[in-house]
């Protein structure tokens, strides 16, 4: 199990290097068109999100992986032994069903605008018009 471990953040580091070294050539591409030859790239900021994004999302597995993820740990630093191991489990089983609520909010704002365009009318007459619109907001 280790050395899968160990060949995925091997794999993460070099995306991340790979994202990073794209991430600087977009950027300065967008500066040199729009300063240089007046004429600004139009996706070049909506790419450097989403790079962005997938560097920090790689970052945070990796910094998992090496335990450096800044964290606040004065309470768990006070106890010792079996209490702070039990504390660690604690503060990982709060991080899973957190990662598995944002799953499942992201699960259903993908299907539920597919359901909502294949099915308007019966959930809007079910629930009203406002609520349904609140609900998308």
């Amino acid at each position: 199990m280790t050395r899968i471990s160990d060949v995925i953040t091997k794999v993460e580091e070099w995306l991340m290097i790979i994202l990073i070294a794209a991430l600087l050539i977009i950027i300065t591409l967008s500066v040199a068109f729009r300063y240089f030859l007046n004429d600004p790239l139009s996706w070049a900021g909506e790419v450097s999100i989403f790079i962005l994004v997938w560097i920090t999302f790689l970052g945070g597995s990796w910094g998992l992986k090496h335990n450096s993820q800044a964290s606040v740990s004065f309470l768990i630093d006070k106890f010792s032994g079996r209490m702070k191991k039990m504390l660690v489990i604690i503060q990982l089983l709060c991080m899973v069903t957190f990662l598995a609520f944002i799953l499942f909010l992201v699960i259903n704002g993908f299907f539920f605008p597919l359901y909502l365009l294949k099915n308007p009318v019966p959930y809007f007459s079910r629930c009203g018009f406002r609520t349904a619109l609140f609900q998308l907001a």
